[in-house]
């Protein structure tokens, strides 16, 4: 004997609003606070408390691209991973930095590896090639 089952499915639509581009920041390290950066594990980065505004606009999954200042070259990349927070432990040997950024490297290149700035002239929207 043979039954027919009528089976019934519903289904819901769950909508979902598409995941933003990461906006990029410029982060500026001396090679000294690189490497106390990473001493401390590579996970916080700190600013003044002048900058807490700029600071709190950033979003987990924005990029910042690190920049060794007095050497002109790129070192990395970093993620941010959460939102930023006040905290006074000592990281850096030049300041406190309150304003602390939770990141993660994503690109390292060592300190020899860095890449000149000279080098992406014409190559960077912001910096084109002379005329």
């Amino acid at each position: 004997m043979s039954q027919t089952v009528k089976l019934t499915v519903s289904a819901k639509v769950v909508r979902t609003k598409p995941a933003r581009k990461p906006d990029f920041f410029l982060g500026l390290f001396t090679v000294e606070s690189w490497r106390e950066f990473k001493r401390h594990g590579g996970q916080v980065m700190g600013f003044n408390e002048k900058k807490a505004t700029t600071v709190g606009r950033l979003q987990p999954g924005d990029r910042i691209l690190c920049y060794l200042s007095k050497v002109s070259a790129f070192v990395g990349v970093m993620e941010v991973t959460g939102p930023s927070y006040l905290d006074r432990a000592p990281i850096w040997s030049d300041g406190v930095f309150p304003v602390r950024l939770p990141v993660q490297v994503v690109v390292e290149l060592p300190l020899a590896g860095a890449v000149p700035i000279r080098t992406l002239r014409g190559k960077l929207s912001f910096m084109p090639t002379k005329g």
